[in-house]
């Protein structure tokens, strides 16, 4: 069974969110607890997560586009469209941003402080914001949903 391109977005796009999402509670936990014998292995464990999730959510983007175009809609549903995807580009530029900065402070050896954990969690979210547009879409206004279910 080949799955179309349309449904690469709604698969592609739990992977990004549960990674993005628990970065910045990994790193919080780092930032807190920088003296526990554990620190150092749970920083690599939520900037791998963070890198990883802007990675993936490069590829989910990419869906997303995919299923954008070719989805059939109504006109009045293409507002809804536009404002999940603005949100998903403005929360992955943010997200983008705050990885290339943790990528920096590794290569420096500098452990990523509170202002980062911060903005990680100003990240949650527009993510969270983002979520909730992508699932109106499809559980309020039933995009994507094949017709032959609702019959």
């Amino acid at each position: 069974m080949i799955i179309e391109p349309v449904h690469w977005h709604p698969i592609l796009v739990h992977f990004s969110f549960a990674l993005l999402f628990l970065a910045p509670f990994f790193i919080f936990a780092n930032v807190i607890g920088s003296d526990k014998p554990w620190s150092d292995t749970i920083l690599v464990t939520g900037r791998m997560m963070l890198w990883t999730g802007v990675i993936i959510a490069a590829f989910t983007i990419g869906a997303g586009f995919v299923a954008m175009w070719n989805v059939t809609v109504s006109e009045d549903i293409h507002h809804h469209i536009h404002n999940h995807r603005n949100w998903a580009l403005g929360t992955a530029a943010l997200y983008t941003v705050l990885a290339f900065w943790s990528l920096l402070n590794w290569k420096r050896q500098v452990r990523d402080g509170w202002l980062l954990t911060l903005l990680l969690f100003i990240g949650v979210g527009g993510l969270t914001m983002t979520g909730y547009k992508g699932g109106e879409l499809v559980y309020h206004h039933g995009v994507s949903i094949n017709q032959s279910v609702l019959q």
